[in-house]
């Protein structure tokens, strides 16, 4: 498994802008998830935010198989995509310390 993985998702912002496009950077040895407003601002280093993975709780929406939340320190991040596999599969490995749970099961 390659220790860096990135592609778009759409990241909940509010009620007024709703689902925004985010370019995101899935770092499996650093435990981090980080956006950017597109590829372009990736290239150039002009990152948005970040959410931690180790302690996260992943949540999955099981009427909607491309959104998916991931809860840590006391924020609820909300996101939807194809890159939604690979951020739970990085999750569910052994050194992540990631914690999963299912919404609706």
């Amino acid at each position: 498994m390659a220790s860096i993985m990135e592609g778009p998702l759409s990241k909940w912002t509010n009620v007024m802008k709703g689902w925004q496009y985010r370019w995101f950077v899935l770092d499996y040895n650093a435990g981090l998830l980080s956006y950017y407003t597109s590829k372009d601002k990736m290239m150039r280093g002009s990152r948005r935010g970040c959410v931690r993975l180790r302690g996260a709780v992943i949540g999955i929406d099981d009427e909607d198989d491309s959104t998916f939340t991931i809860t840590v320190d006391q924020k609820t991040f909300h996101f939807q995509g194809e890159l939604k596999d690979e951020v739970l599969s990085s999750c569910n490995r052994s050194d992540c310390g990631c914690l999963s749970s299912c919404f609706g099961v």
